[in-house]
């Protein structure tokens, strides 16, 4: 009888340990969409030095999931030979003008203005698909805005508070570290810009929630993990200041203060109906035409051979 027992916690132990969800931390604010799970005892969390050894852990199936951005997540996808599938959007693109000029209130605002913005990556394509809704040319000499595009956001922030720009493009956490300036101020959402301006909601997924298609298939609690997920976002946006909590305790590197205070503005959600998806491959498309036309394909690899297909993205949706 004692035996039995022994047995029947073993293997009770073993079910606990092997059905938990494995979730790679990739020490950036992306981890933050996690924070309604960090106490969920259904979840164990793999804190990684960045994304690459975050990536590497999920393809030699260290852990289940993880949050990556557009670009990375499509690079992943192919580099595990399409195992590692979208299972939603996490974040939406957090694009803020911060300045200094109580005036400024909108994107047309900033028309003959000379504003800092950051090179690289979905936010300057994004930038660039902004100002071209808005008719605003971002050559000089043609009557438009002048975009002064620097190496980061770290480099804008620091040149804002310098005053060498009185306008800078800023995401999060960058908007609300530029706050404790008294001068700046947030000037303009861009993405409820465009909203006002389309007449619509607009989505501009940002970060993605990337998973082992194996876990899928394999994984009967999958679709607990994704209403997590949901609630984790819904935590995020109803209390900010308790998801800055967890997220310091669990994962971060910054004072909750500033955490708290970016999450307000940070555009955190949990999306994956077929709409959203659609989203993402809209965004994939302004991200490679941007490129393809102004970097003459230097951040882009493969993408005429290496289109991303319905395959991409998880079967499994939460409503």
């Amino acid at each position: 009888m004692k035996k039995l027992f022994l047995l029947f916690t073993f293997l009770l132990l073993s079910h606990n340990i092997f059905s938990l969800t494995k979730i790679a931390l990739v020490n950036n604010n992306q981890d933050i969409s996690f924070a309604g799970l960090f106490e969920n005892p259904d979840y164990q969390f793999i804190k990684c030095a960045d994304s690459k050894e975050a990536a590497k852990a999920l393809m030699e199936g260290y852990c289940d999931g993880a949050i990556f951005s557009l670009p990375a997540s499509r690079e992943l996808y192919f580099l595990s030979d399409k195992r590692i599938i979208c299972a939603g959007v996490t974040g939406e693109a957090d694009l803020y003008c911060v300045s200094n000029d109580k005036n400024c209130k909108s994107v047309t605002d900033l028309l003959g203005k000379r504003v800092c913005a950051p090179r690289g990556g979905l936010q300057e394509a994004l930038i660039a698909y902004i100002f071209e809704k808005y008719e605003m040319p971002i050559e000089r000499g043609r009557g438009g805005v002048t975009l002064e595009w620097e190496n980061n956001y770290s480099l804008c922030l620091s040149k804002l508070i310098e005053g060498k720009y009185s306008y800078a493009i800023l995401s999060e956490p960058g908007a609300s570290a530029s706050l404790k300036n008294s001068r700046l101020s947030i000037s303009v959402d861009f993405k409820s810009e465009l909203e006002a301006m389309e007449g619509r909601s607009v989505c501009f997924p940002k970060s993605l929630l990337m998973v082992r298609k194996d876990y899928l298939e394999e994984n009967k609690d999958s679709e607990a993990f994704f209403l997590d997920m949901k609630k984790s976002a819904e935590l995020i946006n109803n209390n900010p200041v308790k998801a800055a909590a967890l997220y310091e305790k669990y994962a971060a590197f910054q004072k909750r203060q500033l955490i708290s205070k970016s999450i307000k503005n940070g555009k955190y959600t949990f999306l994956n109906q077929e709409k959203n998806f659609k989203d993402v491959e809209f965004a994939f498309q302004i991200y490679d035409s941007y490129f393809k036309k102004n970097h003459k394909g230097a951040e882009i690899k493969n993408t005429e051979e290496n289109k991303i297909s319905q395959d991409f993205f998880s079967k499994l949706r939460i409503f």
